[in-house]
């Protein structure tokens, strides 16, 4: 791996740390899983398409996506960040043909009363 990489090793996972944005290219069709804690939801709507082809490059087909993010009462698709996630903008990105929504969780994490928003994750398959 580049030496730009922080891999993180366990037992039974590792985990890599690096820059969002660029590409490593010993690392295409290499991953079995990413997970999206809220970066999706940080970014500004105009770099959502390179971020989801640099990630999509390194993820093997059949591999796993899971993605969390805060679903906003308001549902604004355009003020943020967090930008509000729902089914909507999970097939915008991802599903034309390249995925499948396997699993879908509302509100996974217990909110404030009276908080205008929850937290959603979606688990997506990659099948092309």
């Amino acid at each position: 791996t580049s030496t730009d990489i922080t891999v993180w090793k366990g037992n039974k996972i590792e985990i890599y740390e690096g820059d969002i944005f660029k590409e490593y290219p010993e690392n295409i069709s290499f991953f079995d899983f990413i997970y999206d804690k809220d970066s999706f939801g940080a970014l500004q709507i105009e770099q959502r398409d390179k971020y989801i082809n640099t990630l999509d490059k390194y993820l093997k087909v059949g591999g796993y996506w899971a993605l969390e993010g805060k679903h906003l009462n308001n549902g604004s698709l355009t003020s943020g960040p967090p930008f509000h996630i729902d089914v909507s903008v999970i097939r915008k990105y991802w599903i034309e043909e390249n995925y499948d929504i396997i699993a879908r969780w509302d509100n996974i994490y217990p909110e404030p009363e009276g908080s205008e928003r929850m937290q959603i994750r979606f688990l997506l398959k990659k099948i092309k």
